[in-house]
């Protein structure tokens, strides 16, 4: 099984060990698997040849082989997209929803919620806001949700935390509240008879929460403290593309929450977070390529940082500090190829719609561009994006039926008549899918917006 390795680095199939009643170590069984192993003058070489910098292989995959891999390791660190930033200088384009939670949960005492499409930098953007709130005197804490929790599962961890910080002054030993007895008013209770000092507790991932009763619970707490004025908030993060799938219940709760779609950044601030992660790895990127990945990358900066990160690697096995287009175009590729192993079954769903006519084509291509920078889109604003892109008026009804029914295995529809991709990661992937790649160019047109921009690409893409 291992021949593939030896053949890899240049050398020759092994004879295979012989079994022993003494075992492979055993003395008997040693002298014997020796004596079966013809004798060799000297070791097989390992062979590199110096001028490639691409190994191909079934586990591997594409294997970059250079003089500096410290370049390679700091490539990977700066442009790092999965990982939320460490702090506030590494957050990049969000300074106006950063302003708002500060003025929203830590001057007007209202809730927070922070929702938005995944990779869109929620998780970062309410670390930086927990720096913010810690150098306001708040306690802050961080915790995940799970699929299966309920409210003292989910509680009961930020309950044992607090415990450990102490009290009010009179009260420094804590012991937290029971589970068994753990609800929204005995959890709020014992947090206002323990805790005279501001408290933010961020709870991450709370889409994944399954139970509406654990949400509806979520939600009597936040009302519980919000009435009695207490100077405890929560923050609740997650993918969603309206608050409603976040919360349930206390319609009034409304009032006393500030919610945050965090949506697509600006592709100015998307080309300037590339020039920072280049600079930062001593690398430089001519502007049409910066631009021509901002635009790919559809105010995402999860997907600007995936695909800056791979047009790096692509110089950099080339001895090269500067990114061109083939880098572009290679890291669109070495991107897309990663996404279809860890989200096989998006790739799958997608890649069975892929129709054989160049128009089906371009359609579902004008409609994953939209999810990028809108919630949810409908019919009427499909027709408007079809419309803007170029179709004809002349059965553009029918197109847009067409379109929204051959993608039915790739949306959810969280209310009628309103479409999203089901992977808030995938729309980006599914136009390199569709595209024809290779040999796509920007141009330089002035566009009226950032959706005409990416527009005005898809267009290119399929000349």
């Amino acid at each position: 099984m291992f021949d593939w390795l030896l053949r890899l680095f240049g050398g020759e199939r092994r004879p295979p060990r012989i079994a022993s009643d003494s075992g492979l170590f055993g003395d008997q069984g040693l002298a014997r698997n020796l004596s079966a192993v013809a004798p060799r003058e000297a070791p097989l070489p390992i062979r590199v040849e110096p001028e490639t910098n691409l190994v191909e292989g079934p586990i591997a995959g594409r294997m970059l082989i250079t003089d500096d891999m410290a370049l390679i390791s700091n490539i990977h660190s700066v442009f790092n997209s999965s990982m939320p930033v460490a702090d506030r200088n590494g957050l990049w384009g969000r300074g106006a929803e950063l302003k708002r939670l500060v003025a929203s949960v830590l001057y007007q005492g209202r809730h927070g919620i922070i929702y938005g499409a995944r990779g869109s930098g929620k998780t970062s953007l309410s670390r930086v806001f927990g720096d913010f709130a810690d150098e306001h005197g708040n306690l802050v804490l961080y915790h995940s949700a799970s699929g299966d929790s309920d409210f003292a599962g989910l509680m009961h961890p930020v309950a044992v935390e607090l415990a450990s910080f102490g009290g009010s002054a009179a009260q420094r030993s804590l012991t937290p509240p029971p589970l068994q007895s753990m609800d929204a008013r005995n959890f709020g209770g014992w947090l206002i008879d323990h805790f005279d000092r501001p408290i933010l507790i961020v709870l991450d991932e709370f889409d994944r929460i399954a139970s509406q009763q654990t949400k509806a619970d979520i939600s009597s707490l936040m009302k519980f403290l919000s009435d009695i004025r207490a100077p405890i908030r929560l923050v609740l993060v997650g993918i969603a593309s309206d608050i409603d799938h976040l919360i349930s219940g206390h319609p009034s709760l409304r009032r006393h929450l500030e919610s945050l779609y965090i949506g697509p950044i600006a592709k100015e601030e998307l080309i300037a977070l590339l020039d920072r992660c280049c600079q930062q790895v001593d690398m430089t990127i001519d502007a049409d390529v910066a631009d021509y990945i901002a635009t790919a990358a559809s105010g995402s900066p999860y997907h600007l940082r995936l695909f800056g990160l791979h047009a790096a690697l692509s110089a950099a096995g080339e001895q090269r500090r500067q990114i061109e287009m083939r880098d572009a175009e290679a890291g669109f590729r070495e991107a897309l190829g990663e996404w279809e192993r860890i989200s096989r079954d998006s790739s799958e769903t997608l890649r069975a719609l892929i129709p054989a006519s160049p128009q089906a084509r371009e359609a579902m291509c004008v409609a994953a561009i939209l999810d990028c920078y809108v919630p949810l889109f409908d019919a009427l604003t499909l027709r408007s994006a079809l419309m803007d892109y170029g179709f004809e008026p002349a059965g553009i009804d029918d197109r847009v039926e067409q379109t929204i029914r051959a993608l039915q295995p790739a949306l959810i529809q969280p209310s009628p008549g309103s479409y999203s991709f089901s992977d808030t990661l995938a729309p980006q992937f599914f136009v390199l899918m569709l595209r024809r790649g290779g040999d796509a160019r920007r141009v330089g047109i002035e566009q009226r917006d950032q959706l005409g921009s990416a527009m005005t690409m898809l267009k290119e893409g399929f000349r």
